[in-house]
């Protein structure tokens, strides 16, 4: 469990550096709105590039070629199916649950540059299964042999990773079901 959580806070931690280094520059820069975001898009790739270096090389996440020479297409194709019908569930808790705050007034400026969607919709999700299905999980399965403790622990961290409340249960339902189709596979 304790590296679970070293993980977990290491990934925050350089994501937290990453942002507050484009603050910083952003700062004393004076920077325009339009270079402003693309700096904080650069602090965003910059960070999620440090976290899968080190967790590549610290061998927090074992990764082999073994695996994608089977060519698991088919386990791909279902997991995008997968991963849409979770947006259903998380619209519904969306909706009833809207009382909870909505942190992300900054991603909409990243979302309207293509190299904002690369950081958001590349680069943060393969950081994020690097770190939580390939070091946390595999930690929380070595800490109590429980597969399912596993997944829902991974889950949580994941949802409160995102540090934004109205992102958390879809964050939550996604990790449940990224962490059972990770075991699955």
């Amino acid at each position: 469990m304790r590296k679970a959580i070293y993980y977990t806070l290491l990934f925050l931690l350089v994501s937290m550096i990453g942002a507050l280094a484009a603050q910083t520059i952003n700062s004393l820069t004076h920077a325009t709105a339009e270079t402003s975001t693309m700096v904080t898009i650069g602090g965003v790739i910059v960070a999620n590039v440090v976290v899968f270096i080190i967790f590549i090389w610290r061998k927090y996440c074992p990764v082999s070629r073994y695996y994608v020479r089977t060519k698991p297409w088919k386990v791909a194709v279902w997991c995008c199916i997968a991963s849409l019908g979770t947006i259903i569930p998380s619209v519904w808790l969306e909706e009833h649950l809207s009382f909870l705050p909505d942190l992300s007034e900054g991603m909409e400026g990243m979302l309207g540059t293509p190299l904002g969607y690369i950081a958001i919709a590349i680069c943060a999700p393969v950081c994020e299964e690097v770190v939580f299905r390939g070091a946390v999980i595999r930690a929380l399965m070595n800490w109590r042999q429980n597969w399912k403790l596993a997944v829902v622990i991974s889950a949580l961290l994941f949802s409160v990773a995102h540090m934004n409340p109205a992102q958390m249960p879809h964050a939550f339902l996604l990790g449940l079901l990224l962490g059972w189709v990770f075991i699955r596979t």
